[in-house]
């Protein structure tokens, strides 16, 4: 639906699967404005780590982040993704304790109460 597309912890309140691929289809029934789709899909993408698929009545688009969190973007009838990197909102976290690297897991728990406080949750 179009509000959860706007809604920025819809994957985060999403059930989380480890070790599993994520991708995440909005079907709506009315066109948004393409520019915004697209910026729309490369946000969830990136910042869930996560395959994003929009359709509407007038364009497909598909997004997903690569191992540098560069965007790919595919339009078109068809498309497929090659499931690289798209192990959702938990594979953000950096597993090695002693990392500096990413956010690490020692900070899950922190990290995720911002968004509690933002309301959104």
């Amino acid at each position: 639906m179009e509000q959860d597309l706007y809604n920025r912890v819809f994957v985060f309140n999403e059930p989380r699967f480890e070790k599993e691929h994520h991708v995440f289809i909005y079907v709506l029934d009315e066109v948004i404005p393409y520019d915004e789709a697209v910026a729309l899909a490369k946000l969830r993408a990136i910042e869930n780590r996560i395959a994003v698929v929009i359709k509407t009545p007038k364009y497909l688009i598909g997004a997903k982040t690569n191992r540098y969190k560069d965007v790919q973007l595919f339009t078109g009838r068809s498309f497929g993704f090659d499931l690289q990197h798209m192990y959702g909102f938990d594979s953000v976290y950096e597993k090695n304790k002693n990392s500096m690297n990413g956010i690490n897991i020692i900070h899950k728990e922190k990290y995720e109460a911002i968004i509690d406080i933002e309301g959104e949750n």
